[in-house]
């Protein structure tokens, strides 16, 4: 199995999260990568990032405070796969 344009998308390293979180996922080549923020109802909160990536570790820094308190799903998306991960915010 190839694994063109896949990425791994790694989990926070401080949950719940407050102030700047850093999202980082791992690319399998350059790759055109969407990154959005939903809520608890799959309402979309943010795209965090939309453009091409490089292959390789990808740090993304978001600023929670622009979200209220909750449980929220971060989303990286390409023309091949999606993949979420479920965080708290508490600032």
């Amino acid at each position: 199995m190839s694994t063109e344009g896949f990425l791994v998308l790694h989990s926070l390293e401080e949950d719940p999260a407050s102030g700047e979180v850093k999202f980082y996922m791992e690319l399998s080549n350059d790759m055109l990568v969407k990154l959005t923020v939903y809520d608890e109802a799959n309402t979309m909160q943010r795209v965090i990032k939309d453009e091409l990536l490089t292959q390789g570790g990808n740090i993304i820094p978001f600023d929670t405070t622009q979200l209220e308190n909750g449980t929220y799903y971060y989303e990286a998306k390409t023309d091949v796969q999606k993949t979420s991960k479920k965080f708290e915010i508490k600032n």
